[in-house]
């Protein structure tokens, strides 16, 4: 049985671990199906300690959150969403981003995600949050197909051009 719970201070590592995971399955899908941006994802040398600032200034504020699934007390996913401002132009101020959602492969397929984004939800109306949204790599159509059954919808298609 998963069961899904915020994440504290002392699960930065876990995170931490679980997000170069991420990153390596973002990569290889953008190096196999979009060649071209492949350049557009190449981390920093210090990203991990500025992801681990970050992860830590969510765990201490009530700006975002980090949701970990767990199998048996060991990590098998996470969620990481935090709160958005809008462009100061709308009336629509401030939406929830969710940046991560990762769940390792063999837990894929049993609705784990599905547990993450519902924590994700009620953390963003518990903190008034009325629109929620995320980035999918349109590699990814698993991922798109899960997003559009939880009920998100495209809004704004970005598109790159190398120089």
């Amino acid at each position: 049985m998963v069961e899904i719970r915020e994440a504290r201070y002392a699960d930065i590592d876990t995170i931490i671990t679980l997000w170069h995971e991420l990153m390596d399955d973002q990569r290889a899908k953008i190096q196999q199906h979009q060649h071209e941006h492949r350049f557009d994802f190449e981390e920093k040398t210090q990203s991990e300690r500025m992801f681990r600032r970050f992860i830590k200034q969510l765990l201490r504020t009530d700006q975002g959150a980090v949701f970990l699934a767990e199998d048996k007390k060991q990590p098998v996913g996470y969620l990481q969403i935090h709160i958005s401002k809008n462009i100061p132009l709308f009336q629509l101020e401030k939406l929830g981003e969710l940046n991560d959602i990762y769940v390792r492969a063999p837990w894929r397929g049993q609705g784990i995600s599905s547990q993450l984004k519902d924590e994700a939800v009620r953390w963003c109306k518990k903190h008034n949050i009325k629109k929620v949204m995320l980035k999918v790599l349109p590699s990814n159509p698993h991922a798109r197909q899960a997003y559009e059954a939880w009920g998100f919808s495209a809004f704004i298609l970005e598109m790159r051009m190398n120089l």
